[in-house]
């Protein structure tokens, strides 16, 4: 009996216990002169918190992974293709058999030929075809020398540029930390670390830059050495017969029957079958290592793009957020035809457009739909707010509402003088010695005054600690029953 009585009375101090944290959980906001707001009753200022924001701007745009470097592997020849070795979507090597063509009607003709003309004339055409091929050889060369060297150049300098990015990140860092030792020491380290890495990019850069240039002049020399070849074997042979001309081109024509890969890749298309007959472009070999993503650009942003800027890549097939790239090349005019497409009434690109080559090795396929990301203004980490929790008096002088704590723990809207500094599409940069990071400002200045009490929904975060039911004041009441 004496147990059911002290049951029913542990039940009934909770039941209490539980009205009475009810009634103070709908009356503390009064008590503590929450009440007291400007607006109907219910309505709260809204704010936001005064803290780092990326001020870097970026245009956003989407596009195809192509190949930097594509080769079209065509041919002369009208001769059937006797041994194909190679699919669509095959890897290929440089120097790898791709096709060969018949030959048997090229020997008969050149045996006919040569059997009505002098050793001479055979030489004179046979010298020909080789100046020839070799000029063909020289320009191959050169164009697959500068691409990759290119590309070298292109990987610095996104390093480089990424680099700066981290930088001035370190570095805003470092100039709000205060008289925080410990941290102010580790961002002087990283400082020092990272102007070291940059000066020895910048120097392998510099490198770079030196063996393209020297890259170009050497293979420029080397076409214009076989360009004078062959200019020098038509002179010395121009009283030679039109049957050295057709020998020479059947040399060139035989020489030809085997077709090789002239870089490395995947075949991305294949217009020849074994049986088939030549005619003209017989693959393309696309070279998958070094790729790129062809975006349009609005005629807004074209104007803001510049070869060289850093861009971030994302694909929803790979999901690697650590991809990026560099603006290579900027198509800043747009044809007649591309124009006029608008007045079709479909919705269609300015017809301005650029190229963002891929850094280092990544999952990315040819083919593959990709977003990008290309900084225009790299900023890096500023205190900043919202525009609109910006305002202006009739003297130009910036303010912002700053929410401040009264001695009665009421919350009170005052007035900041603020200096702007960088922004972005969203946040500006504000400074002032009457603000710290972490401080709410007023978001819409206009519905407040300087010293007006506001009710803010940040206000209960104050008073969080007051009221725990599973704290230990409360606990210790419970088990005392």
């Amino acid at each position: 009996m004496e147990k059911k009585k002290k049951s029913k009375k542990k039940f009934i101090v909770i039941g209490i216990i539980i009205v009475v944290l009810l009634l103070l959980f709908v009356a503390l906001p009064r008590i503590m002169g929450f009440g007291n707001f400007s607006g109907p009753m219910g309505e709260t200022t809204e704010t936001q918190t005064f803290e780092k924001q990326d001020l870097s701007t970026s245009i956003t745009a989407s596009g195809t992974v192509e190949s930097q470097n594509t080769v079209s592997v065509t041919t002369e020849l009208t001769s059937k293709c006797t041994q194909l070795n190679v699919s669509l979507g095959d890897s290929v090597k440089k120097g790898d058999v791709l096709c060969v063509f018949d030959d048997t009607d090229i020997k008969s003709e050149i045996s006919n030929l040569e059997s009505q003309v002098s050793n001479s004339e055979k030489l004179a055409a046979k010298q020909n075809e080789i100046a020839q091929r070799q000029l063909n050889q020289a320009k191959s060369e050169r164009e697959t020398s500068l691409a990759n060297q290119q590309n070298v150049i292109n990987d610095l300098n996104a390093k480089i540029s990424t680099a700066n990015s981290t930088l001035e990140t370190l570095r805003a860092q470092a100039a709000t930390v205060g008289n925080d030792e410990k941290v102010q020491k580790e961002l002087e380290s990283q400082i020092s670390e990272l102007t070291k890495e940059i000066a020895t990019l910048e120097s392998s850069l510099a490198e770079a830059n030196n063996q393209y240039s020297s890259l170009d002049s050497s293979t420029q020399k080397a076409i214009e050495s076989a360009q004078d070849t062959v200019e020098t074997n038509q002179y010395s042979n121009q009283t030679d017969s039109s049957i050295t001309s057709q020998l020479s081109k059947l040399y060139s024509q035989l020489n030809s029957v085997t077709v090789t890969a002239e870089q490395d890749g995947i075949i991305t298309s294949l217009n020849i079958s074994k049986g088939g007959v030549a005619n003209g472009t017989l693959m393309t070999i696309s070279d998958d290592k070094n790729l790129q993503i062809s975006i349009s650009l609005s005629e807004s942003d074209v104007i803001k793009v510049e070869k060289g800027m850093t861009a971030s890549i994302s694909s929803d097939a790979i999901h690697d957020d650590s991809i990026t790239g560099t603006v290579s090349r900027v198509i800043n005019f747009t044809s007649k035809s591309s124009s006029s497409s608008s007045l079709t009434g479909e919705s269609s690109d300015s017809g301005y457009s650029a190229d963002i080559s891929v850094n280092g090795e990544t999952k990315l396929l040819l083919g593959m739909n990709a977003k990008v990301e290309i900084v225009v203004n790299e900023v890096g980490e500023r205190c900043a707010v919202a525009y609109d929790a910006v305002a202006e008096d009739e003297n130009g002088q910036k303010y912002v509402y700053k929410v401040e704590q009264g001695k009665d723990n009421t919350f009170k809207a005052k007035k900041v003088e603020v200096t702007t500094g960088e922004s972005n599409d969203y946040y500006v940069e504000i400074s002032s010695d009457s603000l710290s990071e972490g401080d709410l400002i007023v978001s819409y200045p206009e519905k407040v005054q300087d010293g007006q009490e506001i009710f803010v929904e940040d206000m209960a975060s104050v008073f969080k600690a007051e009221f725990k039911p599973n704290g230990p004041t409360f606990s210790k009441e419970i088990n005392k029953l």
